[in-house]
């Protein structure tokens, strides 16, 4: 599907940032009794943690994302060819998969356009298909993966590919027409552009730098921390739960299929099977909430207006918004409050950590 350019670059730019976002239900973990949820505390100053080096962004890493700004913008042309197809290529086929001589269920369709390399398909279909040209028919002997879905798990199967046309795919261009169309203030040019982008890189870098960090410090200290028997409050996880299920919902319209479409097409699961799973994610950030929260008390840390206020500002800015009170119908501020609240915790255990990185092989 087709897609604004501004918000393909803005989606982009947001994920490369971290940016969760929030959804409008409140989430405020101050108001719960932290210690009936928590027996001990594991230890959370002097933790020694292992990482690799913060990546460093190059000329050539700006390059690799303006491609892909550019292929993402949906500002592609393609051109029937006549020669063998290869990688990038849209071939148009027809197929159909038999297992144990009879056609299975989900294994057979007609004009489909498939780009080669895409992953859309099982190991083996689309490398199969490389080298045909038009009109060629390709017997595709194949094996299912073993964690694929039950009914076809190790199946060895026979894809009867016929290829209709092989299609060559020319991405956009970086002109100044292209740049303007992004609405980005201040970025008119290839130069400004460049700049716009490397700028965003070297924030997303520090940024999962630092994720990475706090992730393996709570990591640690939940590893350690013993939690009561008490069941954990419903609201709060039913807020993960609906965090989780948010962002891929987000992810499902971008590519323009409905939840349950998205889950069981990308991630190859039975919906049932993914709702046990956000639970079970949802259950550990409510723990990490939880333990964040007991720090903060312990150690008296706690977020100002001004911090807040300062920060929504910065934010705005950061993931394109107009102004600071557009930025604020997407959340619920208390939310917000928690969230810079969480980041002042990790930051803490941060300075009372010790760093120590990987040396480059």
């Amino acid at each position: 599907m087709k897609k604004r350019l501004t918000a393909v670059l803005l989606v982009a730019l947001v994920m490369l940032a971290g940016c969760g976002g929030y959804d409008n239900t409140s989430m405020d973990i101050t108001k719960i009794d932290v210690d009936s949820y928590i027996e001990t505390l594991g230890e959370y100053k002097g933790l020694t943690i292992e990482t690799e080096p913060k990546m460093t962004i190059t000329d050539n890493t700006v390059d690799d994302y303006i491609n892909y700004v550019l292929s993402a913008s949906g500002q592609t042309s393609t051109t029937e060819v006549d020669r063998a197809a290869k990688e990038g290529d849209i071939v148009n086929i027809d197929y159909e998969g038999i297992k144990d001589g009879v056609a299975f269920e989900g294994g057979t369709d007609t004009g489909y356009d498939l780009t080669l390399g895409s992953g859309q398909f099982i190991p083996g279909f689309e490398d199969g298909l490389i080298g045909y040209k038009k009109g060629d028919e390709v017997a595709l002997n194949l094996t299912f993966p073993e964690d694929y879905r039950e009914e076809l798990a190790g199946a060895e199967v026979v894809f009867n590919v016929k290829i209709n046309s092989v299609k060559e795919v020319t991405a956009a261009t970086l002109t100044p027409e292209f740049i303007q169309g992004l609405g980005i203030s201040g970025v008119t040019d290839e130069e400004s552009f460049r700049s716009y982008i490397k700028e965003n890189l070297e924030t997303n870098a520090e940024d999962s730098y630092r994720n990475g960090l706090r992730d393996g410090l709570i990591t640690q200290i939940a590893e350690n921390t013993v939690f009561t028997d008490a069941e954990l409050p419903v609201n709060l996880m039913n807020y993960y739960v609906g965090q989780i299920q948010n962002q891929d919902s987000t992810m499902a319209s971008q590519y323009g299929v409905s939840l349950e479409e998205f889950v069981t097409t990308y991630y190859d699961m039975e919906f049932d099977a993914y709702e046990e799973q956000c639970r079970t994610q949802a259950e550990t950030m409510l723990k990490d909430a939880i333990i964040c929260e007991k720090i903060a008390r312990i150690e008296d840390i706690k977020v100002s207006k001004k911090e807040a206020t300062e920060s929504l500002e910065s934010d705005a800015v950061k993931y394109g918004y107009e102004s600071v009170d557009e930025y604020k119908q997407s959340f619920d501020e208390q939310d917000y409050r928690n969230y810079l609240l969480e980041l002042k915790v990790m930051d803490y255990l941060l300075e009372n950590a010790n760093i120590v990185e990987k040396s480059a092989e």
